[in-house]
């Protein structure tokens, strides 16, 4: 990730971290969750050198097969890593809309009456220039393919798989 810094993690008093200032919509951690740690590395690696415009790493393959659950282990073992994490579940873009508006809200933007047509571009753009995070990760959880999401990712993207 260009020009990207690293966050300091955020510890709880029990000493769990907490998770990043925007969360949301992420599913629970499967606590046995075991194994595919050569995939999570690979994953974490792609993601960290991505120095293109946009960087969607997808996570293909037949529908039951545990890509959702690798991705929910990936957002848990480096939440600290980020200041947002929004999870979108995208199986329809209707749905991604309204999650991105939603998104809008937490991050303050101002969108008026919250309407897609005015939050999506909006969280695009903060999102694209880094205002008012710049480490951010967006899930796209379901997608058929990362050109059915391609439009609602920011011309300059950070991270997003799918």
């Amino acid at each position: 990730m260009s020009g990207v810094q690293p966050v300091a993690a955020m510890t709880r008093v029990d000493g769990a971290r907490k998770p990043p200032p925007v969360w949301g919509n992420v599913p629970p951690r499967n606590r046995a969750f075991t194994g595919r740690e050569q995939l999570l590395e690979d994953l974490h690696r792609r993601l960290q050198e991505g120095t293109t415009a946009v960087l969607p790493e997808a996570l293909q393959g037949m529908g039951g097969v545990g890509k959702s659950q690798l991705a929910v282990e990936y957002v848990y073992r480096h939440q600290h890593e980020y200041q947002v994490i929004w999870w979108i579940a995208s199986e329809q873009p209707q749905q991604i809309r309204q999650m991105l508006v939603e998104l809008a809200r937490r991050l303050g933007l101002e969108v008026g009456s919250g309407e897609a047509n005015t939050a999506v571009p909006a969280v695009i753009e903060a999102l694209r220039v880094g205002e008012p995070y710049k480490n951010w990760l967006l899930v796209f959880d379901n997608a058929e393919d990362p050109d059915a999401v391609r439009e609602f990712f920011p011309p300059t993207a950070q991270d997003a798989f799918s």
